[in-house]
């Protein structure tokens, strides 16, 4: 129950934890820290409007001052991962997940809710199947493996079964082919990996966050449709004096 731990109890216990290991390896826990310089825009530019930087790996206009390592540990470092874990937690199991992993679990042969119609809504939705025709196919699969339902131990087993018959419930077929792959899908999460060493290189070590993942979102997400020259032209219209900065 991570949602429990963002308190002031568990912070003040960690804390004490981290002050006993430094006085026990001599490690010094209340040196101030030393605010990095601010990048500075070159003159060159000052008449102009700055539309894209990548100066320095890190924006450091957000710097700010705290009473104690403490207050810096507290709010740079424990609540913000935390959050950070709390808020990538409810993206990947969120109601809408959960309802879907339920409709994954429902075409499993040893579910007690075992083809619900009901229940497998959210993955015939999320695949695109027509409820009708699953409902309808459904309703002649039970009693076609009404028998060998106690042989079935995955669902896999179910899909084999079905093979000879697929023509004859193309429907059902989809639903459960989409879930043998659907939970072990990571397709995205490799391509962005991969992407990001092509992108993120050493000529390139000094991009900025932002910029990064601007051209991590293209390299991955191929689908956009972005007519470069028609880009350009809007930049130069809407922007008579300006310049794009790239160092």
């Amino acid at each position: 129950q991570i949602k429990f731990m963002r308190n002031e109890t568990t912070f003040k216990c960690l804390i004490n934890d981290v002050a006993d290991f430094g006085k026990k390896h001599n490690i010094n826990l209340d040196q101030p820290t030393r605010l990095r310089r601010r990048a500075s825009i070159p003159t060159r530019f000052k008449d102009s409007v700055i539309f894209t930087t990548t100066i320095g790996q890190r924006d450091r206009g957000d710097q700010q001052s705290f009473k104690s390592n403490e207050d810096k540990f507290r709010q740079e470092l424990f609540y913000s991962l935390i959050d950070s874990i709390l808020l990538e937690l409810n993206d990947r199991f969120g109601d809408e997940n959960i309802l879907l992993l339920a409709s994954v679990s429902a075409v499993h042969p040893k579910n007690q809710k075992f083809l619900d119609t009901e229940e497998l809504k959210p993955l015939a939705s999320h695949l695109t199947i027509d409820i009708n025709q699953l409902d309808n196919e459904l309703n002649v699969v039970k009693h076609f493996i009404r028998e060998k339902r106690t042989t079935m131990n995955t669902i896999k087993d179910l899909l084999t079964e079905l093979a000879p018959v697929n023509d004859a419930f193309p429907a059902t077929t989809s639903l459960l082919r989409g879930a043998l792959c659907l939970p072990v899908s990571s397709t995205t999460c490799e391509r962005s990996f991969s992407r990001m060493k092509l992108i993120k290189t050493y000529c390139r070590n000094s991009t900025g966050d932002e910029r990064l993942s601007d051209l991590t979102v293209l390299a991955v997400e191929r689908t956009f449709n972005i007519d470069l020259e028609e880009t350009v032209d809007i930049f130069s219209t809407n922007h008579q004096n300006s310049r794009i900065l790239l160092r």
